[in-house]
């Protein structure tokens, strides 16, 4: 087998295979059900590994209109993804081969810190031990197999071995292989064209569907899983995402090996595709950190106008108490004055008039309850008295608003009457009318602020829509920046 590169072996993948090697990558649940039920029931039924074929059927039968330029980059994302080691922004072949190669050696690390006595140095040495384990299952199971299902299984050997060539068979009659021993069987014949029968022979002491021998360890994948679970008390043992990576890239380099490279490795078209993607979610990120930079703007000055709002607001409120302020002072100097005196025209006559009728009228009621008071104070006096009080207390609501009417009728005509409180109320006034227009004019700038800002959260959301798109739709992209590479 040559040092195949990683990437070569998936960019040579199509079909069928590839799809079913990306439908591999979606049966996760599926998978690790069949890793708990391996683990604690010590056996598994024949229909749990039907249930996985049947959904890696079901998966890959989704992605069928699917091109293969896509599947290729899905796969190499999620090979990444495994790993903790995403792909990079690429452009060029050699930046591709380069990250196969770090890809490639980032997977041999993580399978030895893992497992404990892996001590290869290349990716296809990997992939020897990977089918080895496998074959040392099919070894266990032909121990525990019924006597029908060994014979069949013999007669399968027989044919495969008949079908050998003269070298193949030689190799074999030296190693001494006189009894159903399929790991030394892989031993010998390793990459050659009859390794795919040997592992359809193998899978089928476990199976009776039969599949292609071009995507037959991704139909099979569970069986690989438990031929590492099963080798866990000597070698150690390896996490879910590395027997998935491990069994993913065997699938991929064996069928690469297996079948004959008739044309160059084009990866033109996955690196198109992957710079148009980087580029596509580069313009949104950049686009999600402008647009929120200007939000945030926004908000800030929008913060800045409401806490001016609320000091103008405050502003108004107390020149609007100043001047209710001068206003009672007014009240209480009018209140006290002889009014009669007072020059103001026929309307301020008329309000003195009816203020000096409803004085005299209060007046008397308190004159006529302090005197009955003093000489009677029997039940129905006090009755007179309270009725007095009462009629009294409304004449006096009526003289304080008709006060109230004169001091507005003075303010608003400027008669000379106290002027020094109503030069105080005109400044009030001219002070309340120019906050009161500095608040038109704060409320029209914080209606058009938050215009802008209902704007710009819209395209806030478009472009952390269109990134999020992309971020799920291709694992580790948001891993990737385009400008540290440009």
């Amino acid at each position: 087998m040559y040092d195949t590169s990683l990437v070569s072996a998936l960019l040579s993948a199509k079909g069928d295979t590839l799809r079913y090697v990306y439908a591999l990558c979606k049966t996760n649940s599926t998978m690790q059900s069949f890793i708990k039920e391996a683990e604690f029931e010590l056996s598994w039924e024949q229909a749990t590994l039907h249930l996985y074929q049947l959904h890696l059927q079901e998966e890959m039968e989704k992605v069928q209109s699917v091109s293969d330029t896509e599947l290729h980059l899905q796969l190499l994302l999620k090979l990444g993804t495994l790993i903790d080691y995403p792909l990079p922004f690429l452009t060029t072949s050699e930046d591709l081969q380069l990250y196969s190669k770090e890809l490639t050696n980032q997977i041999i690390l993580e399978y030895k810190q893992q497992y404990e006595v892996f001590h290869f140095q290349t990716i296809q040495e990997l992939i020897i031990h990977q089918l080895r384990l496998f074959f040392q299952l099919v070894d266990k199971q032909y121990t525990i197999a019924t006597e029908s299902e060994k014979e069949r299984f013999e007669d399968q050997l027989l044919k495969w071995y008949q079908q050998l060539s003269d070298d193949l068979k030689r190799d074999i009659e030296h190693a001494n292989v006189t009894e159903v021993d399929t790991t030394s069987l892989f031993n010998i014949v390793l990459f050659h064209e009859s390794l795919l029968s040997l592992l359809a022979i193998g899978t089928s002491l476990f199976t009776t569907n039969s599949y292609q021998q071009s995507y037959l360890i991704a139909m099979n994948a569970p069986l690989f899983m438990m031929a590492n679970l099963e080798n866990e008390d000597t070698g150690g043992k390896l996490d879910f995402p590395t027997m998935m990576m491990s069994i993913i890239v065997t699938q991929l380099l064996l069928a690469y090996e297996m079948e004959e490279q008739d044309e160059l490795v084009n990866d033109s078209f996955l690196l198109i595709k992957w710079s148009k993607i980087c580029f596509m979610h580069d313009q949104a990120v950049k686009k999600v950190e402008t647009t929120l930079k200007e939000y945030e703007r926004l908000e800030d000055e929008q913060n800045e106008t409401s806490m001016t709002m609320r000091e103008l607001r405050d502003h108004e409120r107390a020149c609007v108490k100043e001047i209710d302020r001068r206003k009672e002072q007014l009240r209480g100097r009018l209140s006290t004055m002889d009014l009669t005196q007072l020059k103001g025209g026929l309307v301020l006559k008329r309000m003195i008039d009816e203020h000096e009728l409803l004085k005299n009228e209060v007046e008397e009621l308190q004159r006529k309850i302090v005197v009955r008071n003093q000489r009677f104070a029997k039940v129905k006096t006090t009755l007179k008295n309270a009725e007095r009080t009462i009629k009294g207390k409304v004449k006096e609501v009526e003289r304080q608003k008709v006060l109230m009417q004169m001091t507005d009728f003075i303010v608003a005509n400027q008669s000379p009457i106290c002027m020094d409180l109503q030069r105080e109320l005109a400044e009030y006034k001219e002070k309340l009318n120019c906050v009161r227009d500095e608040i038109d004019a704060q409320s029209q700038d914080e209606e058009a602020v938050k215009r802008q800002k209902k704007v710009w959260r819209e395209q806030l959301d478009n472009a952390e829509i269109t990134a999020k798109t992309l971020e799920a739709s291709y694992e580790g992209l948001e891993y990737v920046r385009v400008k540290e590479h440009v």
